[in-house]
């Protein structure tokens, strides 16, 4: 693919960019940078896309993993967040998957809602890809009780489910 097709894919996506955006932030100056972004970084990595497959949702992979990164990275820097932002996070790894994956996200949903808060909120965040540390550093608890919430909670699961 020459470089004037694959720059002329990248201004085609641009307006789908932004309206995916509107997902990971509300500010139209974060949505703007985060289109940016991912149009620098597609740019950058031409030579990873492949050809003949689906171009949009390559870029959207970028978009997603680059709002990962970022949130992550602002996560390191102490920057305070609520469980509301946790649950946000999650659905937007839920929303770019398949209709499976959604149908897999209701039926956690549903199971998971016969836990009490203690032992649903870190298998939740837990489940939507943070580690242990960054659960008991966030819910400001020891690493073993996380560890052991979350094992509870998959014990319970199993209890009911079975």
């Amino acid at each position: 693919m020459s470089t004037l097709e694959f720059n002329s894919l990248v201004v085609n996506v641009r307006e789908s960019l932004y309206f995916f955006s509107s997902r990971f932030y509300k500010s139209t100056d974060d949505r703007e940078d985060l289109v940016m972004e991912t149009i620098t970084k597609a740019l950058m990595n031409k030579d990873k896309f492949n050809p003949g497959t689906n171009f949009k949702a390559w870029v959207f992979t970028i978009m997603r993993n680059t709002f990962i990164n970022e949130y992550k990275k602002s996560k390191k820097r102490n920057e305070l967040t609520t469980n509301e932002d946790v649950y946000s996070l999650e659905k937007h790894f839920v929303d770019t998957e398949t209709p499976f994956h959604k149908l897999q996200k209701v039926e956690f949903d549903t199971k998971i809602s016969v836990l009490e808060d203690k032992y649903s909120v870190p298998l939740k965040m837990y489940h939507v890809g943070y580690k242990y540390e960054e659960i008991a550093k966030k819910m400001e608890l020891p690493l073993g009780t996380i560890k052991n919430r979350i094992h509870t909670a998959r014990q319970i699961l199993l209890d009911c489910y079975n």
